[in-house]
């Protein structure tokens, strides 16, 4: 799915440059705003700051410009400005939300810090650690009371700190696709394009694109609405474009033409592991795993087998409860020490507390090793073993797993299993091995780039979604303070813009527009920024204390 998807991008960026450059030599008599406007880039380093700043663009800008107030073409602009008033609607409408989001995420935090004396228990923190089809975004699978709207992405803290170029890349590319919405909405109204670039605070990536402030005091307030609007409109877009790719169900045909193949009917492989588990040596990237105890991970259909397993999910499907036919000999009270207490979950005092099937109550402290590490001698309840043997299993408290593996996941005849008993909680695997369903075919592709572009892919929902939700915040330096000032101004029936205006379209830098308004104005804008600001920084005073206090 993923890699016809990424081609199907390719070929329209293709046809967009394609088309802008055959349009630019066709409309190029009617370019009277490129005349005379030379090409330059300017790069500019401060501290930790370069700016990159380039007038490359502004012909083809231009172009598009002219194509636009064409009258053959009369139609067509009609149609793309009925489709940017949706991204209007959509703008306001996302500004709202963004801010009952703030709102309702500074409400749980309060609620949480103040008036909850349980801390968050650790499985309820996890961030998930698989490459399921259904769950690609690698953001947190949290099943906390709190439930907070807001997790923020933290490469160490929050998501693993090997994902940073894989978020900066992701990062990088909705900046774009963002501006890109403000440059093609500045052409539709025929506001020409002073510069763009891209500009990079210490390793963070954004983009911008400045429009000439002349043309656009002269526009009326809705077609300066689509402007400011457009940008995070075109995140809103891309967004669901990928969770629509996301939920065709594609991905593994797709993958197969590329030379993969998918092994979820064999089991599950394993991507990646802690360097500091003690699984690693035991785990070898590329190993397949069948089972856990008895539950078998070779089905495609029955969701994330491997997290409802270990996080015990209830939604978990039976198996049938087998134990094995061992020699043991009468307990008395010495001997039964390991069972004295509950929960071993270790396996250095070489016994574990087994119970009978035939008498739960008869108990049973016995080295669990070659017992449960091999698959003869299984029983039930209802199976009878030897005349001198019973049918035992681990006592539920205790933290033994039994890990089937196959070494090599390699595409031919399956491999006899071999069983690794891990003593320990569950959820300690579930944190420190990544697993997935995709193999190569051919020895020369790599066998980590599917995961590579499914963690990417993830990364851009998530960023293109946030960037939507972010960029229309009433605050300083965003689309949403404009967005602000230019729906007061249509609250208040002001329909064309007044007075001088300093504009300049730019990703978290957007200089003010300096317009008369009245004072009524003048107080909704003030009130309602001034109260974004106080709740944002509430929110993340109480984020960082809800964290530490965990």
């Amino acid at each position: 799915m993923f890699p016809a998807f990424a081609a199907f991008c390719v070929s329209c960026a293709w046809l967009v440059v394609h088309g802008v450059k055959v349009l630019s030599r066709r409309w190029k008599p009617l370019l009277p705003l490129s005349q005379g406007r030379r090409r330059s880039t300017e790069i500019t380093v401060k501290n930790v700051h370069l700016r990159i700043q380039t007038t490359i663009f502004n012909a083809r800008h231009d172009a598009l410009s002219a194509h636009f107030a064409s009258r053959e073409y009369l139609h067509v602009k009609q149609a793309i400005c009925y489709f940017y008033h949706v991204g209007s609607f959509l703008g306001v409408i996302g500004m709202l939300g963004a801010f009952a989001l703030l709102l309702w995420t500074t409400a749980t935090l309060c609620g949480s810090v103040f008036f909850s004396g349980d801390s968050i228990t650790r499985a309820e923190a996890l961030v998930k650690r698989s490459f399921e089809e259904d769950n690609i975004a690698p953001i947190s699978n949290t099943q906390s009371r709190d439930a907070f709207a807001v997790r923020p992405i933290i490469p160490g803290v929050t998501v693993p700190i090997s994902d940073l170029p894989l978020i900066l890349l992701a990062l990088c590319a909705s900046q774009f696709v963002h501006e890109f919405g403000h440059a093609i909405t500045a052409a539709l109204h025929r506001v020409p394009m002073i510069s763009s670039g891209i500009s990079i605070i210490l390793v963070i990536p954004s983009a911008f694109v400045s429009l000439s402030s002349a043309y656009l005091e002269e526009l009326l307030a809705r077609d300066r609405l689509q402007i400011v609007a457009a940008g995070c409109f075109h995140n809103l877009l891309l967004w669901c474009a990928l969770v629509a790719a996301a939920r065709t169900g594609i991905g593994p045909y797709a993958w197969a033409i590329v030379g993969y193949a998918d092994v979820s009917a064999r089991g599950r492989v394993v991507v990646r592991i802690d360097g500091d588990s003690p699984l690693q040596t035991h785990l070898p990237v590329g190993s397949l795993i069948t089972r856990l105890n008895d539950f078998p991970l070779n089905s495609s259909e029955d969701g994330d087998l491997w997290s409802q397993f270990l996080l015990d999910s209830p939604n978990l499907p039976a198996v049938n409860d087998l134990g094995w036919c061992a020699n043991v000999q009468p307990s008395d009270g010495e001997s039964l020490q390991c069972c004295a207490t509950e929960g071993q979950g270790s396996l250095q005092t070489s016994t574990s507390c087994f119970v009978s099937f035939q008498s739960p109550r008869e108990r049973h402290c016995v080295d669990p090793i070659p017992i449960m590490t091999q698959d003869r001698n299984r029983c039930t309840d209802v199976m009878r073993c030897g005349a001198s043997e019973a049918c035992i299993k681990p006592r539920d408290h205790e933290e033994l797993l039994r890990i089937s593996v196959q070494r090599d996941s390699a595409l031919r005849e399956p491999l006899s299993d071999e069983v690794i008993l891990w003593a320990g909680p569950k959820t300690e695997i579930w944190e420190q091995v990544e697993i997935g369903t995709l193999v190569p075919r051919l020895g020369f592709l790599p066998p980590q780039l599917p995961y590579v572009v499914i963690r990417l892919f993830g990364y851009l929902m998530l960023t293109n979604f946030s960037l939507f939700l972010l960029n229309l915040l009433p605050l300083p330096g965003l689309d949403g303070t404009q967005l602000l000032v230019i729906v007061l101004e249509l609250a208040f029936n002001r329909f064309r813009s007044e007075g001088a205006v300093a504009y300049d379209i730019e990703a978290l830098g957007i200089r003010r527009r300096q317009s008369r308004e009245s004072s009524a104005q003048a107080f909704c804008r003030t009130a309602i920024s001034t109260s974004t600001i106080a709740l944002l920084a509430s929110c993340t005073i109480l984020g960082i204390v809800n964290w530490m206090t965990r």
